[in-house]
């Protein structure tokens, strides 16, 4: 029986390359999110997640780092709050900013 590998543990970050900023509103059930709440962003060949942020009067700004020294360039970041529920997907760019309101209905 052949069986596909699981998510790799991370590699050390590249402290070389520039990371990725998302900023943006956070809202579950249309209200804003409570201060405190967990943002991450996943790629799904990590077991874990590349930034995290807590969420502020409504408001997260997380730091997407890359890991390793293969490009993140491009990929799909899914983001998360706690590790079970998806929020919305972006790309990853070096040096880039996006805007990215989250919501969960």
């Amino acid at each position: 029986m052949i069986t596909e590998p699981g998510p790799v543990d991370f590699p050390a970050p590249d402290r070389n390359t520039i990371p990725h900023i998302f900023v943006g509103s956070v809202t579950i059930g249309g209200n804003p999110a409570s201060d405190g709440k967990e943002v991450s962003a996943w790629l799904s060949e990590f077991n874990g997640a590349v930034g995290t942020a807590s969420a502020s009067g409504g408001k997260y700004w997380l730091t997407a780092s890359q890991y390793g020294t293969k490009s993140f360039t491009g990929k799909r970041l899914i983001f998360k709050q706690k590790v079970e529920t998806l929020w919305d997907t972006s790309a990853w760019k070096k040096g880039g900013a996006t805007v990215l309101d989250l919501q969960i209905n």
